[in-house]
């Protein structure tokens, strides 16, 4: 190498030595400047969160929907018959209380006439009533069956206990019958059993009528149940007739030799009207080789028959009226001339008024005229009244009706009870009952 050659590369070792240096001390390159990185897609990462949200959603929706389904059961787990029973019959009733008091204070704690709300000054448990029912109603093609039975129990089910039958002094089997459509014409239903009577605008379950207490006509004049067969035919919408063939009045082992027939017609023209027409007969006294202690002589040919009319008519949308007329006659048991025969009559009407859907007023007056003592001298009840020849009775009856929430009714109650005997009521004319009556439906 030369002198020029050494010079000259000397020369270029000082320039690139600064050279090197600056570059290293150079910047890094920004994002713009890297070449090998992606851009960001932020429509796909919404679509993935909103695909997560959705699936989310979906299992909550999944969680809520289980907690209100009824819990999963099985059907091998469950009697056939038991699936069947539970998807066929509809279980119902109520249960019910009161409280009453008599201005009148009887010493003996009993209100006298009462059948229900017998018990003065105290608290009562009336009833737990469960029904049992698979409805049949008319059909002109097919054959169907079902049935319906009605259990009491509480302070009520001794009065409306029927003969021969009983589940003890707090318990009834007030119905239990067969229903059978027949497919004839319209349909025939028959029903076989135990049954309440057609008769009368009250109910056995005084807890569905507009008074809590029940009036004189349902008391004294009309029995509560029978035993044994109706058949019903449903002419048109408007015309129904039905024909009973039973033991009795408020027998199911019956106390005579004999039968008893009643014929049952109700017109429905419109949902604002309803009339209902009864005529019954047989004979209802106890025959002495049946009990001997309480028979009558002849009673299988001592006939007790008589009519009833009760009828429903709509005023206005809240303004509700009934009308009950009853007549009857009874061979030899006349109380005031002995061995002759006995008649009697009465008359009860109905006002009830809705001034909102829970809140509603009833009013109910009622007179019976027992001509001959017949049918309320010594009468079946708890405190039975005086043995009469015969007396006039008369009764008024204000309820409120408040039904604070569904199934809920509540009834405070004043009745005044007046009677043509001085002693009808423990050595009064008069009775005045304050009552108080709940009832919750189910």
């Amino acid at each position: 190498m030369n002198s020029k050659m050494a010079i000259c590369l000397l020369c270029a070792v000082v320039v690139a030595v600064p050279t090197i240096s600056r570059a290293d001390e150079a910047p890094p390159a920004t994002p713009a400047e890297t070449s090998t990185s992606a851009p960001t897609d932020y429509k796909q990462m919404y679509e993935d969160q909103k695909k997560r949200n959705d699936e989310l959603e979906k299992r909550i929706g999944l969680l809520e929907e289980k907690d209100k389904s009824e819990p999963y059961v099985k059907n091998e787990d469950v009697p056939e018959n038991t699936l069947k029973f539970l998807k066929s019959v509809d279980i119902s009733g109520f249960a019910s209380a009161s409280y009453n008091y008599n201005f009148n204070n009887p010493s003996d704690n009993i209100n006298v006439g009462q059948g229900y709300e017998n018990n003065a000054n105290q608290f009562m448990l009336n009833k737990f009533t469960l029904i049992a029912q698979k409805a049949v109603d008319y059909d002109a093609f097919d054959w169907k069956a079902g049935f319906f039975s009605e259990f009491i129990f509480g302070q009520d089910a001794a009065f409306t206990q029927a003969r021969g039958l009983s589940l003890g002094p707090n318990g009834d089997l007030e119905q239990s019958y067969i229903m059978v459509n027949v497919p004839v014409g319209n349909g025939v239903k028959i029903l076989f059993g135990k049954y309440v009577t057609p008769i009368g605008y009250e109910l056995v379950e005084n807890e569905l009528t507009p008074n809590w207490t029940s009036g004189y006509q349902w008391m004294i004049l009309e029995p509560f149940t029978h035993t044994g067969l109706q058949m019903g035919y449903k002419v048109n919408d408007a015309w129904e007739v039905q024909l009973f063939v039973n033991n009795g009045w408020d027998v199911v082992s019956d106390n005579n030799h004999s039968l008893s027939y009643m014929g049952h017609v109700n017109y429905t023209p419109n949902d604002k009207t309803w009339v209902g027409f009864t005529a019954y007969g047989g004979p209802e006294q106890t025959a002495l080789d049946i009990d001997s202690a309480n028979g009558v002589p002849g009673a299988d040919g001592n006939w007790r028959e008589g009519v009833d009319l009760a009828l429903t008519y709509k005023l206005t949308p809240k303004l509700g009226t009934a009308l009950q007329i009853d007549y009857g006659h009874e061979t030899a048991a006349s109380v005031n001339h002995p061995g002759g025969d006995a008649q009697w009559w009465g008359i009860g009407s109905w006002f009830t008024y809705d001034f909102t859907e829970k809140v509603q007023a009833a009013f109910r007056a009622d007179y019976v005229n027992d001509i001959n003592g017949a049918r309320s001298s010594g009468a079946p009840f708890t405190a039975p009244f005086p043995t009469n020849g015969g007396q006039e009775l008369c009764s008024f009856t204000w309820t409120l009706n408040y039904k604070p929430v569904e199934g809920l009714r509540l009834a405070p109650e004043i009745r005044v009870d007046r009677s043509t005997l001085n002693n009808a009521f423990d050595g009064h004319d008069t009775q005045v009952l304050f009552s108080f009556g709940t009832v919750y439906s189910f």
